[in-house]
């Protein structure tokens, strides 16, 4: 057992004190029955003794309630506990594009209605809905790097999303081999138990083709266990990227390549499907209208998937607070001297 307040429990010095005051008060008590009792009966025995006992119970309870007292218990891990989710997110220039429409900002989101920032919006909203999943984040242009390590403090995750300058972090090109092999060193961290998975948002482009070292990670993941969810972004027709200025929702041109030309980009949807498909897992397509929907549909297909079957003895230790068993003990305890 532990305390969060033990100095408190110093206030239970006073107890012989307020015993000796309640056996004072109640002899004083029984002098006025007999003095005005007509028919000169005396009260029972266990009343005299509760009367003198439950108001030291109350104070005791209470005084352990202010405590803080908490027991470590062992409790049976749920599927969530023994969820990792590793998301890997699209940060290559033609996520800047502004083929999307968001509606009025919400928490934690910016204004710039663009494939990033929708992105941005559907993961602050999945990641409210997470239990005791152990969560990590890299972003991904022409390299993957490791942003939010696996980590069930989703609060601080929520946090790193919120503010980190996305726009900062853009960079040309987009390779989604490199993406992979990121999300299996994250993942091979969490070990071989439980539900393990990858969530891509991503437009899909690749700029830098490696296709057998996707497919080749793709069977690596498919031997494991681990499904990959695509989640795409954007419009399938072709679009410009503005070029916008630092710090302002303004912009003087787009983006070009070397050669001077205007870049367009578009939703790719038939690549990212395949990679869905190679493992087992599921493709969404983001609108706006409909993040919570698609939130909810995605964490279902997470959790519908046949896994690796749990160890009977998968438990996990965590500590309960008896704050509130205390409090009301004592509240009943007093309640009860009133009462008698």
């Amino acid at each position: 057992m532990r305390f969060s307040h033990p100095f408190l429990l110093l206030l239970l010095l006073l107890l012989p004190a307020l015993w000796y005051c309640q056996a004072r008060a109640e002899r004083y008590l029984a002098v006025l029955l007999d003095a005005f009792t007509v028919s000169g009966g005396k009260p029972a025995l266990w009343r005299r003794k509760a009367r003198l006992l439950l108001p030291i119970l109350a104070f005791f309870l209470m005084t352990v309630a202010l405590a803080g007292p908490a027991v470590e218990i062992t409790v049976p891990e749920e599927a969530t506990y023994q969820a990792a989710l590793v998301i890997g997110l699209d940060v290559s220039k033609s996520m800047l594009a502004e083929d999307v429409l968001l509606s009025k900002p919400e928490e934690g989101t910016p204004e710039i209605s663009n494939r990033l920032n929708l992105a941005r919006r559907f993961l602050y909203g999945f990641l409210g809905g997470l239990k005791n999943e152990n969560a990590g984040m890299f972003f991904f242009a022409g390299n993957g790097l490791e942003t939010v390590p696996l980590t069930r403090d989703h609060g601080f995750f929520r946090y790193i999303l919120k503010y980190a300058d996305l726009l900062e972090m853009t960079d040309s090109g987009s390779n989604l081999g490199e993406a992979l092999v990121t999300a299996k060193l994250m993942l091979d961290e969490a070990g071989n138990t439980g539900i393990r998975t990858l969530i891509l948002i991503s437009d899909g482009e690749v700029t830098v083709s490696e296709d057998a070292a996707i497919r080749r990670t793709l069977a690596e993941f498919s031997a494991l266990g681990v499904r990959v969810f695509c989640v795409g972004v954007g419009e399938e027709r072709p679009v410009y990227i503005p070029a916008r200025k630092q710090g302002t929702a303004d912009f003087d041109d787009f983006y070009r390549n070397k050669e001077g030309e205007y870049l367009q980009t578009k939703l790719e949807e038939d690549l990212l499907k395949r990679i869905a498909a190679a493992t087992g897992g599921a493709y969404f397509r983001l609108k706006e209208d409909q993040l919570t929907r698609i939130s909810q549909d995605l964490r279902n297909e997470i959790y519908r998937a046949p896994v690796k079957v749990l160890p009977s003895a998968a438990v996990h230790k965590e500590w309960l607070d008896l704050m509130p068993g205390s409090l009301v003990l004592a509240l009943l305890s007093y309640s009860m001297f009133l009462a008698i």
